[in-house]
C-alpha cells in the first residue's frame, strides 16, 4: 500500500498514457464479464480449471470446501454459484466492479457525446459482473457510492437513480423473488445469516484481543493472508480490526486517518485540477475508497491486489495533483 502510494506521488503520465489506462480498464472488465458468461453457461467456476484448490492445499494448507470443491466463498448461502472470473475470489471481483463503475461514470460525464457509449458499456459490464459475484457488502457499497457522488460532486440526479434501483430491488424481493432468496435477504438484514453471524463473532474476537493488547499483538496475528496461520489467527473479518489486532489501537487509528485524509484530498484535487485526466483520477480514487468502506468492515479487503493497489496509486497521484494546485505561501522578510 505504501509503495504504490509513493509511486502515485511520483507518477507523471502523458495524455496518451491516461487514455491507454482507461482502455485497459475497459478491456479488463469486458474480459471479466465475458468469462462470467462462459462460467454461467457451462455451470463451472473458472477456478476449477486453473488449479485453485490444489494451490490452496499445497501453498496455504487449506483443504477444498463447499459444494464446488473450492471454498465456501464461491457459493451463496442457498448453494448457488458466486463467480470470480479471473480474480482471486468473488469478493475481489465485486470490489473491483465498484472501481470499474466509477471509471465508467466519470468517463461518461467528462467525454464527448459520440464517445460516451464506451463508458456506458463499461458501467453495464461492471454491474453485470457485480451481480455474478453476489456480494452483499458490495451491493450495499454501490448505493453508498452513488449517494457520496451525488452529495460531494453535486450530481443530485444520481440520488434519484439510486432510489429507483433500490425501490426496484425491494419490489423484486417482496413480490417476485423466491422464498429462498427472500429469507436470505431478511436473514442478512437481521444478522441471522450464518455468514453475518460469522462476521460479528470475528469482530468480537478481534475487539477482545485489542482490549487485552492495545499496543498490538504483532504482525501475522490477524487477517486472511497466507502468512497468518490458523493457530495464530485472531479475527480476520474486518480490515480495520485486523490492523488493530496487529498494530494496536494507534495503528488502526492511523490507518483510518490516512484513508479519510486520502478521500478528502482526492475530492479537493478533483475540484481544483485543470487537467481532465487528473480530475478523473481524483474522482475515481475518492469514490472507490468510499465504496470500499463497507467491504473493509466484512473482509481483509486490502488483500484485493488490483482494486487496493490501483486505488492507493490514484490516491498518491491525487495528493500530488492537490499539492500542485494549492499555491505555496512564501514568507519574505517584508511579511515578517
Amino acid at each position: 500500500m505504501g509503495l504504490v502510494y509513493f509511486l502515485g506521488r511520483n507518477s507523471s503520465l502523458s495524455d496518451r498514457e491516461y487514455r491507454s489506462l482507461f482502455l485497459i480498464v475497459l478491456v479488463l472488465f469486458l474480459s471479466a464479464f465475458g468469462l462470467n458468461i462462459i462460467e454461467k453457461l457451462a455451470g463451472i467456476h473458472f477456478q476449477n480449471m486453473t488449479g485453485y484448490a490444489q494451490y490452496n492445499r499445497v501453498i496455504n494448507d487449506v483443504e477444498p470446501s463447499g459444494n464446488f470443491g473450492l471454498t465456501w466463498t464461491f457459493e451463496t448461502q442457498a448453494g448457488g454459484m458466486r463467480l470470480a472470473s479471473f480474480f482471486s475470489d468473488p469478493l475481489e471481483l465485486a470490489s473491483s466492479c465498484l472501481f470499474g463503475f466509477s471509471v465508467g461514470l466519470i468517463g461518461y460525464l467528462t467525454s464527448k457525446r459520440q464517445q460516451s457509449w464506451v463508458f456506458i458499456v463499461l458501467m453495464l459490464l461492471a454491474m453485470g459482473s457485480l451481480s455474478f459475484a453476489a456480494s452483499r457488502a458490495s451491493f450495499g457499497s454501490f448505493f453508498i457510492m452513488l449517494c457520496f457522488i451525488a452529495l460531494i460532486f453535486r450530481l443530485y440526479g444520481l440520488i434519484k437513480f439510486g432510489l429507483l434501483l433500490f425501490s426496484a430491488f425491494v419490489i423484486y424481493v417482496i413480490g417476485f423473488a423466491s422464498d429462498e432468496f427472500y429469507y436470505f435477504v431478511v436473514d442478512t438484514i437481521t444478522f441471522e445469516n450464518a455468514s453475518s453471524v460469522g462476521h460479528v463473532l470475528a469482530w468480537l474476537e478481534a475487539i477482545d484481543q485489542m482490549v487485552a493488547a492495545p499496543l498490538g499483538s504483532g504482525l501475522a496475528t490477524s487477517g486472511n493472508a497466507g502468512g497468518v496461520t490458523d493457530e495464530l489467527r485472531i479475527g480476520g473479518e474486518n480490515q480495520f480490526l485486523i490492523f488493530g489486532v496487529q498494530l494496536g489501537v494507534v495503528g488502526m487509528l492511523l490507518y483510518i486517518a490516512i484513508l479519510f485524509a486520502g478521500i478528502w484530498t482526492a475530492v479537493q484535487a478533483f475540484r481544483k485540477a485543470d487537467d481532465t485526466h487528473l480530475a478523473r483520477i481524483a474522482f475515481i480514487a475518492a469514490t472507490t475508497k468510499v465504496a470500499l468502506l463497507l467491504p473493509l468492515f466484512t473482509a481483509n479487503a486490502e488483500l484485493y491486489a488490483f482494486v487496493s493497489w490501483t486505488s492507493w496509486w490514484m490516491i498518491g497521484l491525487s495528493v500530488k495533483t492537490y499539492n500542485q494546485c494549492v499555491p505555496k505561501t512564501m514568507l519574505s522578510p517584508s511579511s515578517l
